[in-house]
C-alpha cells in the first residue's frame, strides 16, 4: 500500500513536471521575462538536483512506457534482432545519462553561468547535449549553439 502511494506520487510528479516542460519549451522569452537558464540559476542546489532527476527520470521510464506500447499493439514480424523495431526502441533508450545526478547539474550550471547569452537555450536542449549519445562539454555546447542557431 505504501508503496503504491509512493509510486502514484513519484508518477504524478514526474507528469506534471513533463507538462511544465511541454509548455515551457518552446516560449522565447520576452525582454522582460527571464529566460530558462536565468530560472536554473536562481533555484538552489538541492530544487536544481530535484529537477532533473524528476527530468531524466520522467524521460527514461515514458521512453521505456513507449518501447513496451508499441510492443503491445505491434507484434514483431521478424527474427532479425537488426531490423527488429521493438529492439532497435529498447537498444536506443533515449539519450540516455549514465553519469550520476550531480555530474548534469554541475554542466548545466557552468553552461549557464560561463555563457550568459546562452541563457535562453532551452533547458531541453542543454540536457540533449549533455546526454551520452552528444556527451558535450559546455565551452562544446556554446560553440555548436553558437554555430547552429540553438538559441531563442
Amino acid at each position: 500500500m505504501m508503496r503504491s502511494l509512493k509510486v502514484r506520487n513519484l508518477m504524478f510528479f514526474v507528469m506534471t513536471l513533463s507538462v511544465l516542460l511541454i509548455l515551457g519549451v518552446n516560449h522565447a522569452p520576452a525582454a522582460d521575462e527571464s529566460t530558462e537558464g536565468d530560472a536554473w540559476l536562481r533555484m538552489n542546489p538541492d530544487t536544481r538536483t530535484g529537477f532533473l532527476r524528476g527530468y531524466t527520470i520522467g524521460l527514461s521510464r515514458g521512453f521505456a512506457e513507449g518501447c513496451d506500447t508499441y510492443r503491445s499493439i505491434e507484434k514483431p514480424r521478424t527474427r532479425d534482432l537488426r531490423n527488429d523495431p521493438f529492439a532497435n526502441c529498447l537498444n536506443a533508450r533515449g539519450r540516455g545519462f549514465s553519469q550520476p545526478v550531480d555530474h548534469y547539474v554541475k554542466q548545466v550550471t557552468d553552461f549557464y553561468e560561463s555563457f550568459p547569452s546562452d541563457r535562453t537555450v532551452p533547458f531541453e536542449e542543454v540536457l540533449k547535449k549533455l546526454s551520452d549519445s552528444d556527451n558535450m562539454t559546455p565551452q562544446q555546447m556554446h560553440k555548436w549553439f553558437e554555430e547552429h542557431g540553438h538559441r531563442k
